[in-house]
């Protein structure tokens, strides 16, 4: 699946008792999640063992890969983050419902992908180390490019930012066109190209 290596298959199911048992999640929660999952599968293990030719270093030893059987398209993203924060792991999830899959992952906020066709996948393992795989599936998933020289915590830091500065100057062209007070229309137009500075200087 999603076309990682044969050698880092296995197949173990994950009950949702057992991540209930396990952790401290409020029962408002718990409904939330079972209306939204169905199943959850181990499918994936990226380990050194499994993908020949990495080297070893100080890092995390493993990443896992759960398909994530949803019982509804429109799921709560709670579910979703509540898996990726719960679970003391490295892990990449396959959201699917029916024939349709979407990728996801949490590094700092949740980045997912659009639904596809799920023999459409063709997550890529790239690096030298098992960081640099995360790294690239992580950049994959979330479709940012990593600037040379720069961290991808900061890099993921840096477009979340802009995507707020652009939610904002979205949001003040809409309450420029509909004002009506030629005063505050102008106030809000200044305050639109100070935004508008601000992301071009980023």
């Amino acid at each position: 699946m999603i076309g990682l290596p044969i050698a880092t298959e296995i197949q173990k199911q994950l009950p949702k008792t057992r991540i209930f048992d396990k952790m401290d999640i409020p029962s408002s929660m718990r409904k939330t999640f079972d209306d939204d999952v169905s199943r959850i599968n181990i499918v994936n293990m990226l380990t050194l063992k499994t993908i020949p030719g990495l080297q070893e270093g100080e890092e995390f030893k493993s990443v896992y890969v759960l398909q994530v059987i949803l019982k509804r398209e429109k799921y709560d993203k709670k579910s979703i983050l509540l898996l990726s924060k719960k679970i003391p792991q490295n892990i990449v999830l396959i959201l699917q419902f029916k024939e349709k899959v979407q990728l996801a992952v949490f590094q700092d906020i949740l980045h997912t992908t659009i639904w596809k066709d799920a023999k459409e996948w063709n997550l890529r393992i790239e690096g030298n180390t098992l960081l640099e795989v995360w790294e690239n599936i992580v950049r994959q998933i979330s479709g940012i490019s990593l600037e040379e020289g720069k961290e991808l915590n900061l890099q993921i830091e840096k477009s979340e930012e802009m995507r707020k500065l652009m939610a904002k100057i979205d949001t003040l062209e809409k309450k420029i066109f509909s004002e009506k007070q030629s005063r505050r229309k102008m106030e809000l137009f200044e305050e639109m190209l100070g935004l508008k500075k601000q992301l071009k200087e980023r």
